[in-house]
């Protein structure tokens, strides 16, 4: 699920309303302006294990980056519980990248 919108807004390359477990954080997305989607990834993925945790861990890089975009325009319309949990999400997909880097040493 991403935040799309006709200005260019960040995407996220994940499912947003299945990791806060929030159906509500998709009808905010749409108050900001933006359009909730589904945007998965179908290519192959790498056959060796180590490439693909560096893959993993770009891509929750880039999670943590629109998470917290996403927490900036939810905190201007006064939704603070949306920008905590933008944030939570934010620090999940950072710790997630921490772990894979751990397996990766």
């Amino acid at each position: 699920m991403g935040f799309g919108s006709p200005n260019d807004s960040p995407s996220i390359h994940c499912q947003l309303v299945g990791q806060v477990d929030d159906v509500d954080v998709a009808e905010k997305i749409v108050m900001l302006g933006g359009t909730p989607r589904l945007d998965p990834d179908l290519s192959t993925p790498p056959s060796d294990p180590a490439e693909m945790l560096r893959n993993d861990i770009a891509e929750e890089q880039i999670d943590v980056g629109h998470y917290l975009k996403l927490a900036e325009p939810a905190e201007s319309s006064g939704l603070v519980d949306l920008k905590f949990k933008m944030e939570e999400q934010a620090a999940d997909e950072a710790g997630h990248a921490e772990e894979m880097t751990r397996l990766l040493r």
